[in-house]
Formats: structure tokens, sequence, C-alpha cells
């Protein structure tokens, strides 16, 4: 039975990456930019309380997310300020980078803490206009990838926050170090 269930959620997996937009039939290449926006939001105390709250909560998603390190509840902004403060702080960033004018909400936001040998699949945030990532302790060598756009990655430094367009496929490699790195992120959506 457990070889039946092994096969039927590999099928369901299948049939998700099909579904996804890279491996979409319909898909089409476009060379052309989008934006990858970095900008620091250094805030020492603000970063203690969030790696204390992000330890004290655990692993609630027994790594069962794309994120293979340990990971809040989805949605820490709605049961925390110092989360909503981040994400207050996402959504300026998005209104300040964003081509037309509109408002935006929060749609879910996590932490995650990785530890040596942890890492995140390649995976993207549709329908979400913007996502973001921002660093609450960082070594300065795990980078965040996007696969799809010819190797690029950014190597964030602790106070960073990194926004991009949700349906860019984006990544962790295995996290080498014995820094852990901390990371608060979340996804927005467009406010009607």
């Amino acid at each position: 039975s457990s070889l039946a269930s092994s096969i039927d959620k590999d099928n369901t997996n299948t049939e998700k990456a099909l579904k996804s937009l890279k491996y979409n039939p319909a898909s089409r290449k476009f060379d052309m930019k989008f934006p990858v926006i970095e900008h620091w939001y250094k805030d020492s105390d603000l970063q203690e309380r969030l790696a204390n709250t992000c330890r004290q909560i655990g692993d609630q998603q027994r790594r069962e997310t794309n994120v293979k390190a340990n990971m809040t509840g989805w949605f820490m902004h709605e049961m925390d300020t110092d989360f909503e403060i981040v994400c207050t702080e996402a959504i300026e960033l998005a209104i300040e980078n964003s081509p037309s004018e509109v408002s935006f909400m929060t749609y879910d936001c996590w932490g995650a803490i990785y530890k040596k040998n942890d890492w995140t699949k390649t995976h993207d945030h549709w329908p979400s206009p913007w996502s973001f990532v921002y660093y609450v302790a960082s070594d300065g060598e795990t980078p965040l990838s996007f696969p799809d756009a010819e190797g690029e990655h950014v190597i964030p430094k602790t106070g960073d926050m990194v926004m991009f367009p949700g349906w860019i496929r984006h990544s962790v490699p295995k996290h080498e170090s014995d820094k852990k790195r901390i990371v608060v992120a979340g996804n927005l959506h467009i406010q009607i």
C-alpha cells in the first residue's frame, strides 16, 4: 500500500508540474528582463524578535512544502505584529516599484530557519504579482537563485529585502554554512 501511495503522489506531482507555467504546453520562451529589487531594511531589534519567534514556533510544516527547512505557519502577518511590520515594508516597496498605481495586501507570510544542508525546491508563487524575502539573518553566502534567468542569483546579507514577480521560479541551494539563515517570506496580491 505504501508503494501505491508513493506512485499516486508521484502522479499528482507530475500533473502539478505539467500545469505549472514553465511546463505548460502554451509556454514560450521570452528573452526579457524582470525586476529583482534589493532593499536594505536593517532593524536589529526587529530581527532579533523575528528570529526568536521563528525559533519558538519551530517546524509547523514538517518539511512538506517546497522549503526543506524549519518553517512557521503560512499566515504569520495575521498573528504577529513583527511579521506585519515586514509585510508593510514589502507593500511600500511594491508600490514604489510597480508599473501601475495599485493597492497591495499581504496574502501570506511565513518564517523559515535554514540549518546546514537545508534548501528550497525550485518553485514559483503564481498568481502573486510580487513575492518577497526578508533576511533576518544571512551567512552572506547562500543565494536566492533564479534558475530560468541564466544562473541569476542574489547573495543577500542580513537586513536585505529581495522582491521579485511571483511567477518567476526561484530556489535556495543547499545551505552549507554552520550559521543559520533566517528569513521572513511572503506574497502580495492586488487589493480590489
